[in-house]
This record gives C-alpha cells, sequence and structure tokens, in this order.
C-alpha cells in the first residue's frame, strides 16, 4: 500500500483511493478466490487491480463507489482469466478420468454416459483432444473450472447464450466423433 501512496499527487486523492481500498479488497479478493482457488494468486490479482487504479486514478476519481465495485469486479475476472491463459491450462494434462457429470450427461441422449459406463473413457479423451483450442477453453473453464455460462460469455465477449450453444455443438461434435468409433 506505501507504493500506492507514492502515486498520488495530493492527500485528498490518496484518502479517498484508502476508501476504496478499505471499501472492496475483500470483494475483489473474494471475486478473484473465487475462480483461482489460491489465496495468493487472489491476493496478487486484487492488489494488480489497485495498482492499475492508482496508476490511472484521474480516469476513476469522479465515479460513485458502486461504479468502482462493478468496474473492479470486471477488472479482477478479466486478470483472473489472463491469469489463466498465461499459465497455459490448456497445455496442462487434464485428468479426463475425473471428467464431470454434467459433461458426460446429454439430456437428449446419454451416450456421453454410457460410454463412461462401458468404460469407454479412452475414447472420450481422445475425442476431447480433438477439440478446437476454443472448444477445450470451454469445457475447462465450465467443467473444470466451474464457471456459469454467463460469466464465461462476459470473461471472453460472447453472449450467455453463444457459450451455451457452443457447449452444446461441443456435446454433438463428441457425440458425433465417439459415434465414428463404433463404426
Amino acid at each position: 500500500m506505501l507504493f500506492l501512496m507514492m502515486s498520488f499527487e495530493n492527500e485528498q486523492d490518496y484518502v479517498s483511493f484508502q476508501k476504496l481500498y478499505k471499501s472492496t479488497v475483500r470483494l475483489f479478493t473474494g471475486v478473484a478466490f473465487n475462480i483461482l482457488h489460491n489465496h495468493e494468486d487472489a491476493e496478487d490479482i486484487a492488489y494488480d487491480t489497485y495498482c492499475m487504479f492508482a496508476e490511472n486514478y484521474d480516469m476513476y476519481r469522479k465515479k460513485t463507489l458502486s461504479q468502482m465495485k462493478r468496474l473492479g469486479t470486471v477488472v479482477v475476472k478479466n486478470k483472473c482469466l489472463n491469469l489463466i491463459k498465461r499459465r497455459n491450462i490448456m497445455e496442462m494434462p487434464i485428468d479426463y478420468d475425473n471428467v464431470p457429470e454434467e459433461l458426460l450427461v446429454d439430456e437428449k441422449t446419454d451416450i456421453l454416459k454410457d460410454y463412461l459406463k462401458l468404460e469407454r473413457i479412452n475414447e472420450l479423451k481422445s475425442a476431447i483432444l480433438e477439440l478446437s483450442d476454443y472448444e477445450k477453453l470451454l469445457i475447462e473453464l465450465r467443467y473444470d473450472i466451474g464457471l456459469k455460462c454467463s460469466t464465461i460469455g462476459k470473461q471472453l465477449g460472447l453472449s450467455e447464450r453463444k457459450v451455451l450453444n457452443d457447449l452444446g455443438y461441443i456435446k454433438k461434435k463428441l457425440k458425433k466423433t465417439l459415434d465414428g468409433y463404433n463404426s
């Protein structure tokens, strides 16, 4: 916080920023923790957000506390997503032996669930590996990280409907690929 104090030209700006910090630190850290599930990373993301606000305080000075909370929450979520991308989660091996139930159940046809029952998990793994990076990212954000479709949409600049449609398309694509293994 001492570093941030040096960013301000006058005492009034610093006091105003300190008030913002005190009223939002738990919110920003909590939002980051809910996405990253790591306290240290959550604190780093919150700190980076405050640094960004401090460096550009002239732009934010006239915003209300409520506006700053909303803006800060969006910034924190974006920074979390960027951190996830930087860590190349897509490159990390995913434990497909523990694929979440939501991915495996298709309300119309339980074909994916049937494959698990038949112990054909290797075919499901292969089918998932054939997906595009975007499709893998959607699966990972939704089912591995547990983000809601609306949150994923906001983070990727898509509508919630688009995310839902794409996830439905991915399930159909997986089903088609898995059906192809039967032929």
